[in-house]
């Protein structure tokens, strides 16, 4: 497929990817549009969705909605499974159920967030309510609560990632109840070129191979599989 052939392009993609993978991503397509017009931003899951399914951005990079909106086509690309993060030192061990997390508070996403929404509802679904009072939408800011022994939280290896200055700060641990992961996924119009959607997927695999999956592996040793590149026939849960 020429890539030259496309004038424009018009992305989005989650914050969760800002220092690693965005900037890789938009040195590979400016090379191989050399002709077109790039755009490329940041914005919320729920927003990118939106925002394809308006036709006001070509391809959104968003973890995935319980369903998909009228009209949109998924690629998927990643799996990130949830963990438990506890300040460092707190568990010795891998915890069996939550009673032993009943002294430190549940540090939740902001449900504005379809990350706060799918904690939220698995939580819901186990019949569990972890006591805690604080909602924060910053990835950096629930870490550094996390950091400072302010509570625990429910995250990913990708946000785990991005707070890299609390690494040494922090502890993950398998979930003490039934796992749950979400997957991150290219978006499109069922209309806009298939094709080249198919080829910025590849490129985009291959970056999160290298910006995700090794040092993801790396930091969390026990993660192994759970942490995956997906292939376009990977089935939705």
């Amino acid at each position: 497929i020429d890539l030259g052939t496309v004038r424009s392009l018009r992305i989005a993609t989650i914050d969760d990817f800002d220092s690693e993978v965005t900037p890789r991503l938009a040195v590979a397509l400016a090379k191989v549009l050399t002709p077109a017009e790039l755009t490329v931003m940041t914005t919320p899951s729920l927003r990118i969705l939106e925002d394809v399914a308006a036709r006001r951005i070509d391809l959104g990079i968003a973890a995935c909605p319980p369903q998909l909106p009228e009209g949109t086509s998924e690629i998927p690309l990643l799996r990130d499974p949830f963990v438990l993060a506890v300040p460092r030192g707190y568990l010795k061990e891998a915890p069996a159920n939550t009673v032993v997390l009943d002294g430190l508070p549940f540090l939740r996403y902001e449900k504005s967030q379809l990350l706060g929404r799918q904690i939220a509802a698995h939580l819901a679904r186990l019949r569990l309510a972890p006591e805690g009072r604080i909602e924060m939408d910053s990835n950096q800011a629930i870490f550094g609560l996390i950091a400072s022994g302010a509570g625990w939280a429910i995250t990913t290896p990708v946000g785990f990632l991005r707070a890299r200055r609390f690494h040494d700060q922090v502890d993950l641990f398998r979930l003490p109840f039934a796992g749950f992961s979400r997957t991150i996924s290219l978006f499109r119009r069922q209309e806009w070129m298939p094709e080249v959607a198919s080829i910025i997927a590849e490129t985009l695999r291959a970056i999160l191979r290298v910006q995700v999956i090794e040092p993801g592996r790396e930091a969390i040793p026990w993660i192994g599989e759970d942490l995956a590149i997906l292939s376009d026939h990977t089935l939705r849960p």
